[in-house]
């Protein structure tokens, strides 16, 4: 049975960071983070061979059938630290779902990627996904050591595992598993 996909309500949160569906007029002042150099080698690839950057950006935090997408907010932050999606496009048949994320530069370094992993590997056990994976582009230290610390498996090398979705490049990533149980 697919899980269901409502927002939860109320929003995850563990006090220090929250978890929401994005707003588009509360988070446009955040997309100004997608210039970040950070974002850009690691999650969308550059130059873009989209004319509508913005759009394209939309797309990805759209909220639908397939894809849970949160904004992160942090305690003493006037603005969204970062984005985290569950992609659920593999779970029926196969029980398992996919999560991203992107911090902003004043969300690095903060433990907030590790918060919010936790909440939403939580919720996403909770309401029936029986294994989350994830994939880091090779050499993303930060991002391995937030899985590791949830207790993410390093799982190996999936030649072509991504595309990077505004310059189109298939890049290598590393692969990463946690089954229930197991999160930290």
């Amino acid at each position: 049975m697919a899980p269901a996909l409502l927002p939860p309500d109320p929003p995850l949160s563990d006090g220090v960071v929250t978890l929401r569906v994005p707003e588009p007029d509360r988070d446009a002042a955040s997309l100004r983070h997608f210039d970040d150099p950070e974002i850009v080698r690691w999650i969308l690839g550059g130059p873009p061979q989209v004319t509508d950057r913005e759009s394209a950006i939309a797309e990805r935090e759209a909220w639908h059938d397939t894809a849970a997408v949160f904004s992160v907010d942090a305690v003493g932050h006037d603005e969204r630290v970062g984005l985290i999606r569950v992609m659920f496009g593999l779970h029926e048949p196969f029980g398992f779902a996919e999560i991203g994320y992107i911090f902003f530069p004043q969300g690095r370094g903060q433990g907030y990627a590790t918060r919010a992993v936790r909440l939403v590997a939580g919720w996403a056990f909770g309401i029936g996904v029986g294994r989350l994976q994830a994939r880091t582009s090779l050499g993303n230290v930060a991002s391995e050591r937030v899985l590791e610390r949830m207790g993410f498996q390093r799982e190996g090398v999936a030649r072509s595992g991504f595309v990077l979705p505004l310059s189109g490049e298939w890049v290598d990533t590393t692969m990463w598993s946690l089954l229930p149980g197991e999160l930290r």
